[in-house]
């Protein structure tokens, strides 16, 4: 994208600093993610003053991010941005989005993609890199920043309430306070797909590195190992994941918007303390079971002390019912039951991307049990 075109877009948003020639701007290399946004830092050579209500102070640095038309869709994004908008004013480390000049939106339309701005994240997404006393601490204060922000969003367990303005989900459908998991309902759907895609899924991974690697050496190698195991584990569970879902489906949780995508690439530190959490595109209504569930299977793995410290400190902010507490473990093990599968519909029956170093680590790290 040509500099004036970013320029233009800028030029849209209500930016305390309206100087254009002090902005600074870089486009941002591809992270670990797997979304399709992109970004851009804005940074102004004059020092601006932050936004009122919009999360840590950013300064003079912003992030111009992009998203396709279809996804999330200007309806959906719109919802998005009213939930970080609400949360901001109670939930430092969440990033709400800058108006435009007219107040009236938070994102413009522009050569088939949605744009919109936000403060900078402020500090470092290296939550594995620290010593283990640094890590713990830094734990607590995902799941107490977490906890804060599912009781704005989600109330306490035992009321169920929300602070959204009207109770409704991305595509105005309301909601009730309370009821069952659309997140438990839906794997149940991908494993009803999956059990009759399995063979077809398992037969056209393996072609295609037969057709790639001729001779299984290398990248090939080693993704026709996961594949294996993937089958194996597959073969082993599938029946058992199945009985917990439909133990499960009619269980009724607290439900509200939800993150959906909480990692350790999405969490930004200053030293020991949560800074930022960003990119919210999988926002949803869902329970708080959901995002407790990957934010520990990324933080924690499978580590049993580590989980239990997590989940402590998290209930020492919002209590868990009964039912967000057994939810956590199912959506842990239908996680990595499920997204090894899915993944490979995608690489190689959907085509939607090709296979990595980046993609196979991450497989590896849901069948073992890692953290990522």
């Amino acid at each position: 994208m040509r500099l004036n075109s970013v320029l233009d877009i800028l030029r849209c948003f209500d930016l305390p600093n309206q100087d254009h020639s002090t902005w600074v701007v870089t486009p941002y290399p591809k992270s670990r993610g797997f979304s399709q946004s992109r970004i851009w830092q804005i940074e102004c050579a004059t020092q601006a003053t932050a936004l009122v209500g919009a999360g840590p102070a950013a300064n003079s640095r912003w992030c111009l991010r992009s998203w396709p038309l279809a996804e999330p869709g200007s309806q959906r994004l719109r919802w998005i941005h009213q939930q970080a908008w609400a949360a901001a004013q109670q939930c430092s480390f969440i990033l709400a989005p800058v108006f435009l000049k007219q107040q009236t939106e938070t994102f413009i339309e522009y050569e088939g993609r949605l744009w919109h701005l936000e403060p900078w994240a402020i500090g470092h997404n290296d939550f594995h890199q620290p010593e283990r006393s640094v890590r713990m601490t830094r734990l607590a204060s995902v799941m107490h920043s977490l906890a804060k922000l599912h009781q704005c969003w989600l109330g306490a367990p035992s009321v169920a309430t929300s602070i959204l303005l009207e109770p409704s989900d991305a595509f105005g459908r309301a909601y009730a306070g309370a009821g069952p998991s659309p997140g438990l309902e839906n794997r149940m759907q991908h494993l009803n797909e999956l059990v009759g895609d399995g063979s077809v899924i398992f037969e056209l991974a393996r072609e295609y590195w037969r057709k790639v690697d001729t001779r299984r050496s290398g990248l090939g190698a080693k993704w026709c190992t996961v594949i294996d195991h993937i089958e194996q584990h597959w073969h082993a569970n599938h029946s058992n994941c199945r009985t917990q879902l439909e133990q499960r489906l009619g269980w009724k949780f607290p439900l509200g918007p939800i993150l959906a995508d909480v990692w350790s690439d999405h969490l930004f530190f200053v030293e020991d303390r949560l800074s930022s959490i960003i990119d919210y595109g999988a926002m949803r209504i869902d329970t708080a079971a959901a995002d407790l569930s990957r934010c520990l299977s990324s933080l924690c793995g499978q580590n049993i002390d580590e989980l239990r410290y997590a989940l402590q400190e998290y209930e020492a902010v919002r209590p868990l019912v009964d039912a967000e507490r057994a939810a956590i473990q199912v959506f842990d093990e239908s996680s990595r039951l499920l997204g090894p599968m899915v993944w490979l519909r995608w690489l190689f029956v959907e085509r939607r991307m090709a296979p990595s170093e980046i993609i196979l680590q991450r497989l590896q790290c849901l069948l073992e049990g890692h953290p990522f």
